[in-house]
């Protein structure tokens, strides 16, 4: 027979709630993950499959972006490279640059330390050709400078 007071209705169906979602919370966490785990895999499927599609499409349009915006993303990938972080790694990475900061302290100092001769790099060498699929490169160029500022925001 229902309840008739709304009030004790209402407290009556927050409380038998309350015990159901007790006593069936780990089969219902359970389900959650397994829908969640689906769905993920679902879009990963559908993801691979779109990209085996289209991905001469896909590649085509980038090489349009690239074309039509290259002083713009010349622009953002400039105040990339520019940051002080991107600097520091690079210098890190450059043997020949840690020799040039021996031999100049070196230099500065009291002239009893290793003088290194300083050489420059030819420009050619300066970036080594990597051996990556170009639609990766393309990938990763663009995810790299999607968050940078634009030049009219620098100014």
């Amino acid at each position: 027979m229902p309840i008739k007071d709304k009030a004790k209705a209402a407290a009556y169906k927050k409380e038998f709630n309350k015990k159901w979602y007790e006593k069936n919370k780990e089969k219902r966490m359970a389900q959650i993950k397994e829908r969640k785990q689906k769905n993920k895999e679902r879009e990963l499927a559908y993801s691979r499959k779109n990209y085996e599609l289209h991905h001469d499409k896909i590649l085509e349009r980038k090489k349009e972006y690239r074309e039509r915006n290259k002083e713009t993303l010349a622009a953002k990938l400039k105040i990339y490279r520019n940051r002080p972080e991107a600097k520091e790694a690079r210098r890190a990475k450059d043997k020949e640059y840690r020799l040039r900061q021996k031999a100049a302290k070196a230099a500065a100092g009291d002239g009893k330390g290793d003088a290194v001769p300083t050489t420059t790099r030819p420009t050619a060498t300066k970036k080594s050709k990597r051996a990556v699929d170009p639609r990766q490169d393309v990938a990763m160029s663009l995810v790299a400078l999607h968050d940078l500022p634009t030049s009219s925001d620098v100014k």
